[in-house]
């Protein structure tokens, strides 16, 4: 009977070792494919396969959009900061809206920024939280 006792708490321990490890290994980041078009939040990491190229949207560096209800005599541009990462190498890049650069070479593969989201709509900063981007990695 003990025996019975000390296998089943055992067994018990090892289930939720197993479980707890496999919650803090899960990955944070999403996965695509090359060339797809990804949507990236603030902060957040993509793996690009089959390469395994994660690419993270690091942060807006510059919003001189032209906010919808003001007439400006400039558009304006929006500027990106992209951390990449492949085989524990990493490389950082700028991307703009105004399309120069329109693309940058990361570990041999392009980049294009597609657009930055949201636009301005009044005059004043837009918190980086609220960010999203599109970009298609070739």
């Amino acid at each position: 009977m003990k025996n019975l006792l000390f296998f089943s708490v055992a067994l018990l321990f090892v289930g939720l070792n197993w479980q707890c490890e496999r919650i803090t290994n899960t990955p944070d980041s999403q996965q695509a494919v090359l060339g797809d078009t990804i949507q990236l939040t603030y902060g957040q990491i993509f793996t690009l396969l089959p390469d395994n190229m994660q690419v993270r949207f690091d942060s807006v560096t510059q919003d001189s959009r032209c906010p919808l209800d003001v007439e400006c005599v400039w558009a304006g541009m929006a500027e990106v900061k992209l951390w990449f990462e492949q085989d524990q190498v990493e490389q950082t890049g700028l991307l703009n809206t105004m399309d120069d650069p329109g693309s940058i070479t990361v570990f041999g593969k392009t980049v294009h920024l597609i657009d930055v989201t949201p636009y301005p709509q009044t005059p004043g900063e837009i918190p980086q939280g609220d960010y999203k981007i599109r970009i298609v990695v070739e």
